[in-house]
C-alpha cells in the first residue's frame, strides 16, 4: 500500500513539474511574441509623439471622411473614395512619424488621390483589381493645389514635351483628330526614350484648356492608358485623371463630370 502511495506521489510530482514547465514555456513564448508589440505601442510604431494638438485631432477627426484645406478651400470626401491615405502638410507618407501630421478640416492637404467608377462616380477599390489582376475600368483622380495663376495649360504641355524630342520641330506641324476634337503630337517618353507617347490637347482662342498624355509600350504602338490634366480655377486646383485609353473619346464628359464631382465635395 505504501509503495502504491509512493508511486502516486511520484506521478503527481512529475505532473506538477511538467505543468510548471509548460506554463513557463508558454510565458516565454508569449513574451517573445508580444514584447515587440508592447514596446512599439509604448514608443509609437512610427516614432510619433503625443502632443496636445495630435491628441485633439485624434478626438475630433471622423474616420468615415477625409477632410482638409486645399488652396484655401475646405474639401470633405467619404473615406471609401480615397486611395491609401491623404497627404497632409508635414512629413511625407514615406517618412517615419508621418502619422503625427495634423489631420482634419483645418489641416492643410498637399494632395488627394481618389478612385471612382465610371460613369457613375461611386467608390472603386484599386486594390481589388490588383489582387484579381483584372482590368481597371474606372477613373483615378488626383487633386493638388496649383501655384501658377493662369487659365492656360500651355506651360504644362510644354513641360511634358520638354524632356523628349517631338516628331516635329514646331507646334505649327501639330495634327488634329477630328473625331476627338483634339490637337496632338507624338513625343519620346521622358523615362523610356525609345517609346513614343502621344500628347493631345484642346485649344480655345489659342489657350490650352486640357492636356492628355497617352502611353505606349516598347512592344506596341497601341495606346493603353491616358492621363488628363486640367485646372479648376474657382478653387485653384490642378486635377489629374488616369483612365483606360478607350475612354478618351468621352473626354469632354469625363472632365465635366469630374469637375461637378469635386465641386460637390468643396465647402466654399
Amino acid at each position: 500500500m505504501n509503495e502504491k502511495r509512493k508511486g502516486w506521489r511520484i506521478v503527481a510530482r512529475l505532473y506538477v513539474a511538467v505543468w510548471q514547465l509548460l506554463r513557463g514555456g508558454a510565458a516565454i513564448l508569449l513574451l517573445v511574441l508580444f514584447a515587440p508589440l508592447l514596446i512599439a505601442g509604448y514608443y509609437g510604431i512610427f516614432n510619433t509623439k503625443n502632443t496636445p494638438d495630435t491628441d485633439k485631432v485624434r478626438q475630433t477627426v471622423d474616420p468615415r471622411v477625409v477632410c482638409g484645406t486645399l488652396s484655401n478651400t475646405t474639401i470633405e470626401i467619404p473615406r471609401e473614395y480615397v486611395v491609401f491615405w491623404p497627404e497632409y502638410e508635414g512629413k511625407s507618407s514615406w517618412e517615419k512619424g508621418f502619422t503625427s501630421n495634423i489631420k482634419g478640416c483645418d489641416a492643410k492637404l498637399l494632395s488627394l488621390y481618389m478612385s471612382v467608377s465610371w460613369p457613375d462616380f461611386q467608390p472603386l477599390s484599386i486594390n481589388k483589381h490588383l489582387v484579381n489582376n483584372s482590368k481597371f475600368s474606372g477613373l483615378e483622380i488626383t487633386i493638388s493645389p496649383v501655384i501658377r495663376k493662369t487659365d492656360n495649360m500651355q506651360f504644362f504641355l510644354d513641360n511634358l514635351l520638354k524632356p523628349g524630342k517631338t516628331t516635329s520641330d514646331s507646334y505649327h506641324y501639330k495634327d488634329y483628330d477630328e473625331s476627338l476634337g483634339l490637337f496632338y503630337i507624338d513625343s519620346n517618353d521622358a523615362i523610356v526614350p525609345e517609346v513614343m507617347n502621344r500628347y493631345y490637347w484642346a485649344e480655345n482662342n489659342g489657350s490650352v484648356s486640357v492636356v492628355f498624355e497617352c502611353y505606349r509600350t516598347r512592344q506596341s504602338t497601341d495606346i493603353y492608358s491616358c492621363a488628363g490634366y486640367f485646372l479648376m480655377r474657382d478653387f485653384d486646383y490642378l486635377v489629374k485623371l488616369r483612365f483606360p485609353s478607350d475612354e478618351l473619346r468621352h473626354w469632354r464628359e469625363i472632365v465635366e463630370k469630374t469637375r461637378a464631382f469635386i465641386s460637390s465635395k468643396v465647402n466654399k
